[in-house]
């Protein structure tokens, strides 16, 4: 516990970079997106085109129910599968924390007899930064 709370002190004093955790209780599970897992329970062969496929439904249908508007301005397609991602909605996105507790209570949580698994990203390895988009090279 005190390396834990070592990294969350010193990971807090670095604003430049964002960290991004994941927590889960445990570590024999794979990192699937929620949409992955409900694919595979079909019995439907996933790839990328059966995610693209699924994808692509769950837009059009939350676009029909209304979703894609949010304070008068529409909705990016990430933003509005951000959206359903937050409201419970089976999508390829993959829940993380800026909070390293947040995370560490995810990995604790539903499975205290497994060992769990506290997964750490430094943007230093993504690309962009705090309230910065990524540039690519054209």
């Amino acid at each position: 516990m005190t390396e834990i709370l070592d990294l969350a002190r010193e990971h807090s004093s670095d604003r430049r970079n964002v960290h991004l955790w994941r927590g889960q209780s445990n570590i024999a599970w794979p990192i699937h997106s929620s949409a992955y897992r409900r694919l595979i329970r079909t019995n439907r062969v996933v790839n990328e085109s059966s995610m693209q496929y699924y994808e692509e439904y769950l837009l059009r249908h939350a676009t029909h129910q209304g979703y894609r508007f949010e304070s008068g301005r529409e909705l990016s397609d990430f933003e509005l599968l951000a959206k359903l991602q937050h409201h419970g909605a089976a999508t390829r996105l993959i829940d993380c924390s800026r909070n390293i507790m947040a995370a560490l209570w995810f990995a604790c949580a539903s499975e205290p007899d497994k060992t769990g698994l506290l997964f750490g990203v430094d943007s230093d390895h993504l690309g962009g930064g705090e309230n910065k988009p990524e540039t690519r090279q054209e």
